[in-house]
């Protein structure tokens, strides 16, 4: 075995075992977060130039309210990939989100490497089928970007690798959560405990 494919070999060990921690981190739920994805969202993906892979859940992201008798408070409901996207470059994939009584959500993509770009096209379904288009641009990995939309609205998320010398597919995880859920700069559900501050608090 030669020198290059030696090389080629470790790089490969070194990109799966980095995403594979990248897997671990991302999933990982702070406490009072509960996740609504199917189990099985994302196992449909193919080779197809666009993949529709409809709705992530049945239940909608929002507030959802516990009994306080034993000391139980509210839990966040949001969209978490249970599985990383494995999207090439001449691929779009969508999907769609509910939202419950919730007038605004961030959507936060997490990638590996880091450098890789999405493009992101996120419209509001609306009665008839129609679109609205509420946003069409590049998300940064480890960012997220706020919307603001109606109580009980459906979410179309359509995203894609941006540029085309990108050779191999790259894995990509989307947060969907109602705002004040993230802290600026990460893809998990804040906790204030981490800077004094509390949860949401800016």
């Amino acid at each position: 075995m030669t020198k290059t494919a030696i090389g080629s070999i470790l790089i490969l060990l070194f990109i799966v075992g980095a995403a594979a921690q990248e897997t671990d981190r991302a999933w990982r739920p702070q406490p009072g977060v509960r996740n609504i994805s199917r189990p099985d969202f994302g196992l449909a993906m193919n080779g197809a130039s666009v993949v529709d892979l409809g709705l992530v859940s049945d239940e909608r992201i929002g507030l959802e309210l516990e009994d306080d008798s034993f000391g139980r408070g509210p839990k966040t409901l949001l969209f978490h990939t249970p599985r990383p996207l494995s999207i090439r470059a001449d691929q779009r994939v969508r999907f769609r989100v509910l939202t419950g009584e919730v007038d605004s959500v961030s959507i936060s993509p997490e990638s590996y490497p880091g450098k890789v770009k999405w493009s992101f096209k996120i419209s509001e379904v609306l009665g008839g089928g129609g679109r609205r288009v509420l946003y069409s641009n590049e998300i940064p990995v480890g960012g997220s970007k706020h919307l603001f939309l109606g109580w009980y609205s459906e979410l179309e998320i359509e995203v894609g690798l941006l540029g085309r010398d990108v050779r191999a597919a790259r894995p990509l995880w989307v947060t969907v959560a109602p705002a004040g859920v993230f802290e600026s700069g990460t893809d998990r559900p804040f906790d204030g405990r981490e800077s004094g501050r509390e949860p949401g608090e800016r």
